[in-house]
């Protein structure tokens, strides 16, 4: 079970939990850190894990070198001769840590960077993919797995984003969309956690990954303002910082806007909140089952 860390998803889980006594035995849970969690996300994935007993294998993204990694272990033949034909180059992998060790400063995103030319932006939103999705399968090519059926937490309010997964995944995957099935909405997650004893405690507007270049402009500015610390990591990427080919990256994540203008205006006395601004749909997700994709 791919477990975001948010409402939705951990809502999925306690059904699932209630629904089959035998589910820490015949379930994988996983949880994929990228770094830029919100500190309030890690406390609730580990509130759920220790609350309700059950073990949640937590991941960072990691690059390895391709020589370590037997290729016998990916469920495709293109797979295993791709991975072949890197050698002793560095790949796209994983490490496993867990509530306290697990990073809070950006470094599985900074890894991630290493490894791609260019800034992820809203037109090749590459980061989620690698370090959330395509990270939970390979943990699952490692422990032996080369089928299987994550249960992913998309509401019936949202079903288009499963028909985008079922149309575009792999042949060795068979997504599952409890919520969808059971007709669950946003209102019905919400009425769980506010009788729930414990639950995430982020506002509605804040979202796991701090200052997601998703995330509308106001929400944004709205963040910044109550934690400008938090825009540092993002300015510092947009400075110009250099790709492990030697290649300069893209230079924003937001074409025409920098997060060190955002800032700048979140700063102001006098700004406004423009909550006409939309967020910019999100099919990390979806692009991370993707047949083609590495």
């Amino acid at each position: 079970m791919n477990f975001s860390g948010g409402r939705t998803s951990g809502f999925m889980l306690r059904r699932e939990l209630d629904r089959n006594p035998n589910y820490r035995d015949e379930f994988v849970t996983v949880f994929c850190n990228t770094g830029k969690e919100r500190p309030e996300t890690l406390d609730f994935v580990h509130a759920v894990e220790v609350n309700w007993n059950v073990p949640i294998v937590w991941l960072e993204y990691k690059r390895f070198p391709a020589s370590t990694i037997p290729p016998e272990i990916f469920p495709t033949k293109r797979r295993q001769d791709n991975h072949r034909k890197l050698g002793n180059e560095l790949t796209h992998w994983f490490r496993v840590v867990n509530y306290e060790t697990a990073s809070r400063d950006g470094r599985p995103f900074d890894d991630f960077l290493t490894a791609v030319s260019a800034l992820p932006n809203a037109v090749g939103r590459s980061c989620s993919s690698q370090l959330k999705i395509r990270s939970a399968m390979r943990y699952c090519f490692s422990i032996g797995y080369k089928e299987f059926a994550p249960h992913i937490g998309i509401r019936a309010d949202e079903a288009h984003r499963a028909v985008e997964i079922e149309a575009t995944c792999e042949n060795f995957i068979s997504p599952k969309f409890p919520l969808i099935e059971s007709r669950i909405v946003e209102l019905d997650v919400l009425a769980f956690w506010a009788q729930n004893d414990f639950d995430l405690r982020l506002k509605g507007y804040e979202g796991n990954c701090d200052l997601c270049y998703l995330k509308s402009r106001w929400k944004r500015l709205r963040i910044m303002r109550d934690m400008p610390h938090l825009a540092v990591w993002w300015i510092q990427k947009e400075r110009g910082q250099v790709a492990i080919n030697g290649h300069a990256k893209a230079s924003t994540f937001r074409d025409g806007e920098t997060y060190e203008g955002v800032l700048t205006d979140a700063l102001m006395p006098e700004f406004d909140f423009n909550a006409d601004d939309q967020d910019v749909p999100c099919s990390c997700a979806e692009r991370g089952f993707e047949k083609e994709a590495e």
